[in-house]
């Protein structure tokens, strides 16, 4: 088929736009189920650009092949393609206190980019309690809830299911313990949790403090918050230098 000059400029045009795009990120982690994929994009920093201490920004990007995902309010950027968000009604929110919408359909989303970290976290017929903010995303055959167990620093969410969830981590992977535990007791000093299973017990009592620190008025003023069961925990040693 003949085409013009001109048409022949813009498609080069075109494909040169297409191949920066591709060169501005990297694709650092992915997960695909039969409906849904879910990637991590990581972009290049021009030296002028703000960025996270690591030097780079990230951003969730999900393709939806006929299905549904639950979302954070306020999160989203973009959406290509036929996606629509679900309408449950203000009556059903309010009892179910949901501050996530349901998007369901064919296409692609993508969330406001940050300089925050992202993981990729599946759950595996489980339940686990995460800090209200570290929620991001995930499939919907997870149930995701507020937590009815009082947390003493900050409003807990319940994820329960099968899938693929992501979560927003206050450090890099790297910097995370993962410890699992087998009908034991596990003791920290600090709020340094970030993800527990349900199944674990949780109680909080103030520390002893030395007869120092008793007199002054700067001191730390700690809780040794105890663990038992079996599950998973998860720790941040460095949360409090950040």
């Amino acid at each position: 088929m003949w085409t013009s000059r001109s048409e022949r400029r813009r498609l080069l045009f075109l494909s040169g736009q297409r191949q920066t795009m591709v060169k501005n990120y990297e694709i650092v982690d992915s997960y695909h189920s039969p409906r849904a994929k879910f990637e991590i994009l990581q972009y290049n920093q021009s030296e002028n650009s703000d960025s996270s201490s690591d030097g780079h920004v990230k951003q969730v990007r999900i393709k939806l092949d006929h299905g549904t995902i639950i979302m954070r309010t306020g999160t989203l950027q973009m959406i290509q393609g036929c996606v629509r968000k679900r309408n449950d009604g203000i009556f059903k929110k309010l009892i179910s206190r949901s501050l996530n919408a349901i998007y369901q359909g064919t296409g692609e989303i993508h969330l406001e980019p940050s300089s925050c970290h992202y993981m990729l976290h599946k759950l595996d017929h489980e339940e686990i309690l995460i800090d209200e903010e570290m929620f991001v995303c995930c499939e919907s055959s997870i149930k995701v809830s507020p937590s009815r167990i009082a947390s003493f620093t900050s409003q807990l969410t319940k994820l329960k299911g099968t899938g693929i969830c992501v979560l927003q981590s206050p450090v890099p992977e790297n910097q995370i313990i993962k410890f699992e535990l087998f009908d034991e007791q596990f003791k920290i000093n600090h709020n340094c949790v970030i993800l527990r299973s349900s199944s674990l017990q949780h109680s909080q009592t103030a520390s002893i403090k030395t007869f120092l620190q008793s007199f002054s008025l700067f001191h730390d003023n700690k809780c040794l918050q105890t663990f038992q069961g079996t599950g998973k925990l998860w720790i941040v040693p460095v949360r409090m230098l950040n």
